[in-house]
């Protein structure tokens, strides 16, 4: 009987779910769930309905006619919420396509979160946070919900930990044999270098694999002038001159060790 009624129920219902809209500017309504309820009501009138997600959340806010002057953002981690429902002028995530401003008005859109900076502007104040990883959604609505796996403002990360964690991972990477290790090696010298450039406000804009001897080149936000060069834990430098505002280049070398052919290295201020 019960098998019998479900079966119905469900009849009843595909009507329903075939005209759900699954959109980020349609506001969620109780009407939704009160169709339900009713359908329910008339098959099985001795037995309460079963509890619907949307039974357990508010109603979405509707989109507004016109663009607010403010960004609600929610900044939530799995043991904390750093911010709720806070206005703010803007927000910029490290997402892994770049780095992404959020202004009131954004269109929908979900962003992947990479290892870096997540700046909150109000006014002529900022605070940043480190993220480790995690999402940013955008909704319609000029409301913002980013999730970090892990976070911790920047000024409570410890610069010598930073440095000594990424000279154990460089090291790690270069003796890796499995892939495994290599994976490992690799996400905690992504980690690490990405925590070093939030500390000292340099870019984290290129890491790459090079034959001693080559050259490379990069774009970055630097003046003109600079002197970069990087001194991994080994004899390798890697040293460059910024030119054109902000275009590096710069040639790998290995001083005199002809075993080491390979480096895996950042670009950074010395």
């Amino acid at each position: 009987m019960f098998r019998q009624a479900s079966r119905l129920l469900a009849r009843t219902t595909t009507p329903w779910r075939g005209s759900r809209a699954f959109s980020s500017d349609v506001p969620a309504t109780p009407a939704q769930d009160s169709s339900f309820i009713e359908s329910w009501s008339k098959v099985i009138p001795n037995l309460d309905p079963p509890k619907t997600p949307s039974s357990f959340m508010t109603p979405r806010p509707a989109t507004p006619s016109a663009i607010p002057s403010k960004l609600t953002v929610n900044f939530v981690l799995p043991y904390a919420s750093e911010l709720s429902a806070k206005e703010v002028d803007m927000v910029i995530v490290p997402a892994t396509t770049g780095q992404m401003g959020i202004l009131p008005g954004h269109v929908p859109t979900i962003a992947e979160l990479k290892p870096g900076i997540l700046s909150v502007h109000e006014g002529n104040d900022v605070t940043k946070y480190f993220l480790s990883s995690g999402f940013a959604l955008i909704h319609a609505n000029s409301v913002a919900d980013i999730i970090a796996v892990e976070a911790v403002p920047v000024d409570r990360l410890d610069p010598a930990l930073v440095q000594k964690g990424l000279a154990d991972f460089t090291q790690k990477l270069g003796s890796a044999t499995t892939d495994l290790e290599k994976a490992e090696a690799q996400i905690g010298v992504d980690v690490h270098s990405a925590m070093n450039s939030a500390i000292t406000g340099l870019p984290y804009q290129y890491k790459n694999r090079l034959k001693t001897g080559e050259t490379f080149h990069l774009n970055g936000v630097i003046n003109n002038g600079v002197k970069v060069e990087r001194l991994p834990k080994y004899d390798a430098v890697i040293s460059g001159e910024v030119k054109n505002n902000g275009n590096i280049s710069g040639e790998v070398k290995n001083n005199g060790d002809s075993k080491i052919s390979y480096w895996n290295y950042e670009i950074g201020y010395c």
